[in-house]
């Protein structure tokens, strides 16, 4: 009798173990499956979720000194080295486009030619070939921006613009897809100074 128990109590584990593989088999393809669905909405979805929730927490814009930066919907920002970074949060890394503000060099005099001069030979050397300037304005002050596209690869749509503004000693670098150029428009457009002495100078009408 136990002699022949033993093949019995071996086929009754055979079945249990088989029953365990299966039901797992299952459950590993459910989190397979669960995995590959969470994967497309990161993909689809991860880009608005954490403009959005960036908005939540700190409004339309952000701060860098006593400017109050715009942040557009689909944007987030945060600080960099000493800067200010807005992105366009996108799905592929390549595509990235993101708007830097930093403070100019504290050397008193801004030399108009020497600095644009510099920015076409340093921007030249990315790739990149002058195309225009135009003067804005920025804060309730002059500022001078320098556009720049592609050598080669036109078709990529990448650009670069750089505005300096002198008299808040600020610059605002643009790098990214030129299907954005205008959200970095609106951004240099509508920065504000939380200084008041300034906001009022600023306010203050001209006179003629």
């Amino acid at each position: 009798m136990t002699i022949d128990a033993v093949p019995n109590d071996e086929g009754a584990v055979r079945k249990k173990l088989s029953f365990f593989i299966t039901q797992h088999r299952k459950v590993f393809a459910c989190l397979l499956v669960c995995a590959a669905l969470l994967t497309v909405c990161g993909v689809f979805f991860l880009p608005e979720v954490v403009s959005a929730y960036w908005h939540v927490l700190h409004g339309k814009s952000a701060r860098f000194h006593e400017r109050e930066v715009p942040v557009p919907m689909g944007w987030w920002a945060f600080p960099g080295e000493g800067t200010l970074i807005v992105q366009k949060i996108d799905r592929s890394l390549n595509r990235v486009s993101a708007v830097v503000v930093g403070d100019l060099p504290e050397s008193g005099f801004y030399d108009y030619e020497k600095r644009k001069a510099g920015l076409i030979a340093a921007i030249s050397k990315d790739g990149y070939q002058f195309v225009e300037e135009r003067n804005v304005m920025v804060a309730g002050a002059e500022g001078y921006c320098f556009s720049f596209s592609p050598i080669h690869n036109a078709g990529a749509r990448r650009i670069r613009i750089t505005c300096d503004v002198p008299q808040r000693r600020i610059f605002l670098d643009f790098a990214g897809a030129s299907a954005h150029a205008a959200a970095f428009d609106s951004i240099i457009q509508h920065i504000t100074s939380t200084t008041p002495r300034e906001t009022e100078k600023n306010a203050r009408p001209h006179s003629t």
